[in-house]
This record gives structure tokens, C-alpha cells and sequence, in this order.
């Protein structure tokens, strides 16, 4: 897989620390998330993540305004994304450089068809592969790569 910038969303996050493959992740791949996403991980969960390591780990982007106003406007009034979603697709579409995006939120899916950004979605299982982790417990059901495209499939559909 290309070392381009990949994001995180909240979810991944908390499961790569659930399923002890964080370590793994964060010192192979260019991760980055936004501060939406660590502010929701911080909000607890199945799994403490210690978010002032998270902030050394990895790079923690600001999201603006104007980057939010511009993703409203790409997607009038497309799939209600939660904050954590919004944050970070509203800072991926703003980035001059590459990316690919790692998440199985299902509203996140559908606007990154409606914005024909399909194919920068990557699953967790596939980037616990390219770094040879074992993840301890196994991954849950949608951080897989089949459960990936098969959503990614339905909702292309539902779209045409």
C-alpha cells in the first residue's frame, strides 16, 4: 500500500487498541486524525485510549470553518455524519496531498460515494496486514476488508 496520509476516524482508533495492533499501526503508517476524533475518544468507551499518547503518536489536524462549510456545501444536505465523521472527511477533502481514509461508518461511506471519493477507503484488516500485526482479539466484523466492500457495493447501488 502507497505511504500516503491515512485517517483515522474515532472507531478504528479505539478498535486498534481494543484488538492491540495500535502499536503496530502507529509506528509502520503515516496515521493522522483529527482533533474531533480524539475529543471522541476521550469520551470512553469498550477500551481507554490514552489520548495525551495518541497526540505524540500521531499528527492531530485542526478542522476549520470554512473547511466544514465547504464539505456542507460538496454534499447539500447528503448523509448526516456524525461530528468525529465530519471533522475528518471535511479535512480530508481539503488536503492538497494524497490520502485514503479508514472507517466503517456507514453515513462516512455513503459521502465519500456522493463526493466520488470511493476509492480512497481503506479497511482496518487491510492495514493490519501490510504491517504484519496479529490483532489480540480478533478485528470486530466491520473493520473488516470484505464487510468493506460489501457496504461500499449496496451503497454505490443505492446511489444510482
Amino acid at each position: 500500500m502507497d505511504r500516503q496520509n491515512i485517517l483515522f476516524d474515532t472507531n478504528v482508533i479505539i478498535e486498534a487498541h481494543r484488538a492491540k495492533c495500535w502499536n503496530a499501526l502507529k509506528g509502520q503508517l503515516p496515521i493522522e486524525t483529527v482533533e474531533m476524533c480524539v475529543q471522541e475518544c476521550m469520551a470512553g468507551g469498550p477500551v481507554t485510549v490514552d489520548v495525551k499518547e495518541l497526540r505524540q503518536a500521531i499528527k492531530v489536524s485542526d478542522v476549520t470553518d470554512l473547511e466544514l462549510a465547504k464539505l456542507a456545501l460538496k454534499l447539500q444536505n447528503g448523509p448526516d455524519l456524525d461530528a468525529g465523521e465530519q471533522h475528518l472527511l471535511a479535512n480530508a477533502i481539503s488536503r492538497e496531498e494524497d490520502w485514503i481514509l479508514c472507517s466503517p461508518d456507514k453515513a462516512l461511506m455513503r459521502a465519500m460515494i456522493r463526493l466520488d471519493e470511493k476509492e480512497r477507503l481503506v479497511s482496518l484488516e487491510e492495514l493490519v496486514n501490510e504491517v504484519g500485526a496479529k490483532p489480540r482479539p480478533a478485528l470486530e466484523i466491520q473493520f473488516g476488508k470484505r464487510w468493506l466492500e460489501i457496504k461500499r457495493t449496496e451503497f454505490l447501488m443505492d446511489e444510482y
